[in-house]
């Protein structure tokens, strides 16, 4: 068994804001071990990069979650996550959290929501017509439609829209210290608890008062655990799917045959958001940290126990024994199994409201602005920087 530690390599890789993939990656892909790596806080754990080894380490209950949310773990985060937060679970914990929200996330159930989302993004883009270009689609359209679609899900008022926002770019930042988070989590908890309240008196047809009347049946629900499922849907459903279509339209318009062949038919969209999710590295890093609760082999690698494993899915989905071509961007492409969405038990819930989104959002650009290209200048863009997801701060177009 391969059981090297002398080469350890600091992680992430490369500061610099980029929707490549970093060319680190790429011999570690060749191999069939993993690496060591020093993470920004917590010390060192190993790096899974291949597409079965990152499958294993999501999928086998041998690497936990639970057990990743000391102080101590390995992370890319000064946030601690609380033990009460579905992301800090594993089953049976996790799938009696996931069973509460999962029937309101189902494909069916979703594809209700199309033509809500569509006149959502005809709204949006009219406003965009209207302020006239260059425009910035991050404004217009990447950051609201999420944010828009989960509160109106959720049953989140218009006026906490934006505090709710400000406190959700606090806890994916890299740059702020552990206190700051903290409090930034503490506030948000205690206004969520404020609007629960509220939909305690008052039920309305939303997701959140479902989650109470499942809050009430024994063992369900508590009130930690009602608090921070509503976290976790925020904050995860307003940055992730933003960022992933600002990113997705940049890199449309940067390989414009992609794009004219998009616009020629409209019918690829789903596969072209299905490549886009394999194809757009949108964490900087690999995905939450496991620790392995006892030896396990992963590929020629034992990982002791107490040892932590990231799961680099932006890696994986770029493996060459599973996807031909993966560095080239083919939106025709037929065999895409991606781990965009992840993968085993901790598989995004949201995964179908994301990818609903997505192929609302470029059916409407590709059939309204067929000529849509990036204003003079943006290939130098402004990336976000600081935060655990890779980010155009903003994304100014012409139609």
């Amino acid at each position: 068994m391969h059981t090297d530690e002398r080469l350890v390599i600091a992680y992430p890789f490369d500061p610099a804001p980029t929707l490549d993939l970093e060319p680190e990656y790429g011999p570690i892909l060749l191999g069939d071990s993993l690496v060591r790596i020093a993470m920004p806080v917590g010390g060192q754990a190993w790096l899974a990069t291949a597409h079965a080894h990152v499958k294993q380490v999501l999928s086998d209950p041998r690497f936990s979650r639970a057990a990743a949310t000391t102080p101590e773990t390995p992370r890319l985060s000064p946030e601690m996550i609380p033990a009460s937060s579905i992301m800090a679970q594993d089953p049976p914990e996790h799938t009696r959290l996931r069973r509460v929200i999962a029937g309101a996330f189902t494909s069916r159930r979703i594809e209700l929501l199309r033509s809500r989302v569509r006149d959502i993004v005809d709204d949006l883009l009219d406003g965009m017509e209207q302020a006239g270009g260059p425009a910035d689609l991050n404004t217009h359209l990447s950051v609201p439609l999420p944010l828009i679609v989960i509160c109106e899900l959720l049953g989140v008022p218009d006026q906490d829209r934006e505090r709710f926002t400000a406190l959700a770019e606090k806890l994916t930042s890299r740059e702020l210290s552990g206190d700051e988070i903290a409090r930034a989590r503490t506030d948000m908890e205690e206004r969520l608890r404020l609007l629960i309240a509220d939909r305690t008196l008052a039920r309305g047809e939303d997701l959140l008062s479902d989650m109470l009347d499942a809050q009430q049946e024994a063992d369900r629900l508590s009130e930690a655990e009602l608090v921070n499922l509503v976290v976790a849907l925020l904050v995860g459903g307003r940055g992730s799917p933003s960022v992933f279509l600002s990113s997705s339209v940049f890199t449309l318009l940067q390989n414009p045959d992609q794009w004219q062949l998009l616009c020629e038919d409209p019918t690829l969209v789903p596969s072209a958001v299905e490549e886009l999710l394999r194809y757009v590295p949108i964490g900087v890093a690999g995905g939450f940290v496991r620790v392995a609760l006892e030896d396990v082999s992963v590929g020629d690698t034992l990982v002791r126990a107490g040892e932590a494993v990231v799961p680099a899915m932006i890696a994986a989905n770029r493996d060459g024994r599973v996807f031909e071509e993966p560095d080239r961007l083919d939106i025709t492409r037929e065999r895409c199994p991606h781990l965009g969405f992840g993968h085993g038990a901790h598989h995004c819930v949201g995964g179908p409201l994301a990818r609903l989104q997505a192929q609302v959002a470029l059916d409407a650009l590709v059939r309204r602005y067929p000529r849509l290209s990036l204003a003079a200048g943006e290939r130098d863009t402004d990336w976000e920087t600081g935060r655990v997801v890779r980010g155009l701060a903003s994304l100014r177009v012409v139609w």
